[in-house]
């Protein structure tokens, strides 16, 4: 697959992620689905354009944005910093749940 400026990353498989998020101290197990597996990369990153195809919401005041599932439940609330936005994830459980 092709990144920006033409950079390039290798795709190693695809399948399901289980993690935990922090809301307001509350935790939520979020699993996402189609998740792919590049293990060059140094960080997790979600694309707020595939979360929307799944009828989720994003909304975004001063620095920080709540991602919201369909049905309107805070699911993931994240932080700016600098360019990116990033999840307080609790636990990344140890398996991945495959297609």
């Amino acid at each position: 697959m092709t990144a920006k400026e033409g950079l390039t990353f290798n795709v190693a498989g695809k399948g399901s992620v289980k993690f935990q998020t922090n809301i307001n101290g509350e935790r939520r197990t979020i699993i996402f689905n189609n998740m792919l597996y590049t293990p060059g990369f140094r960080s997790n990153l979600i694309l707020l354009s595939k979360l929307s195809t799944k009828e989720a919401e994003a909304s975004f005041k001063e620095n920080k944005a709540v991602i919201r599932s369909e049905n309107r439940t805070d699911i993931i609330m994240t932080t700016q910093t600098k360019w990116l936005y990033v999840v307080d994830i609790n636990n990344i459980l140890p398996f991945a749940l495959t297609t």
